[in-house]
């Protein structure tokens, strides 16, 4: 492969906004994203965005690579790097750590070099399961296996999990991240965690099904979580530094809210926190929620 076809990101798994379809609003892809219809919004892609040459797009864009053949119109901001081929027409904001501008382009865009976001990892995420009141053990193991699938849906997969509760009758599973990423990354996923769970435990989602086509990613995982912790009494459920709680004690009402013990830091140097470091940081916020949910 010569390094030419390196430098221009792949789409394994994709998402296309095929011709013809013309999307408004925010849109967040965990895959890569083929744009070759038209979208105006707030976009957010968790890996490639290829705008074809058909593709027109305006408004905010974040994604980890961007690959330009159409027309853009706004921000696009990448994590590692931006790429313009001949024939695209870009105006706005073009920002990345790199970025590469082909003969036969029309830029009208201020362009910045973003500085390095360190280092990318695999973080661990410790996640908090505890009921407060005595119900079906199925219960609680359905709960359980639902902030799994939610997880995973978010790209973390499981990497231990404890036979039993420990003393304070709480399961304390830790999540590790299923790529390495950096670490402004790992704070725009845990936010996409929170928003999900936010619009979970909002009362629409009680069973209602939203009109509109652009959802916050996750939030399907996250209604399962909603639902299988409205079968406990008095319960919550931690992750990271985010906490759906529910203190009713009518089993099967959905009375959820979500609260947020302090979120991640801005930054933490260049290269972000230390895995280890993180993770006993986050193990010590959910000790102190505990304490204050009891």
């Amino acid at each position: 492969m010569s390094p030419k076809e390196e430098a221009t990101p792949q789409v394994a798994v994709a998402t296309v906004l095929s011709a013809g379809t013309r999307a408004v609003g925010e849109l967040h892809s965990s895959d890569d994203l083929v744009l070759v219809g038209s979208f105006e919004g707030r976009l957010r892609v968790d890996r490639a965005l290829r705008i074809m040459p058909e593709g027109r797009l305006q408004g905010e864009v974040q994604a980890e690579r961007i690959l330009v053949l159409g027309q853009t119109q706004g921000s696009l901001h990448a994590q590692q790097r931006i790429e313009i081929k001949p024939g695209a027409v870009v105006s706005g904001e073009v920002v990345a750590p790199q970025i590469r501008i082909h003969e036969g382009v029309i830029l009208n865009a201020k362009v910045h070099m973003s500085g390095p976001v360190g280092p990318p990892r695999h973080y661990l995420l410790p996640a908090l399961l505890k009921s407060y009141a005595e119900g079906p053990r199925e219960d609680l193991e359905e709960t359980e296996q639902a902030a799994e699938n939610f997880l995973r849906g978010m790209g973390f997969d499981l990497e231990t999990r404890a036979e039993r509760a420990d003393r304070s009758g709480a399961l304390r599973p830790i999540f590790r991240c299923r790529e390495p990423l950096p670490y402004p990354k790992l704070r725009e996923r845990l936010q996409r965690v929170e928003q999900a769970l936010r619009a979970a435990s909002a009362p629409a989602a009680a069973g209602a099904t939203p009109e509109a086509p652009l959802q916050v990613t996750g939030t399907g995982g996250a209604r399962e979580v909603a639902q299988a912790l409205a079968r406990l009494r008095r319960a919550a459920l931690v992750v990271g530094p985010v906490a759906l709680v529910r203190l009713d004690e009518n089993p099967g009402d959905l009375h959820l809210s979500v609260r947020v013990r302090r979120t991640l830091p801005e930054s933490a140097g260049v290269d972000g926190p230390d895995p280890a470091t993180l993770l006993l940081s986050l193990q010590k916020l959910q000790h102190e929620l505990l304490d204050e949910l009891s």
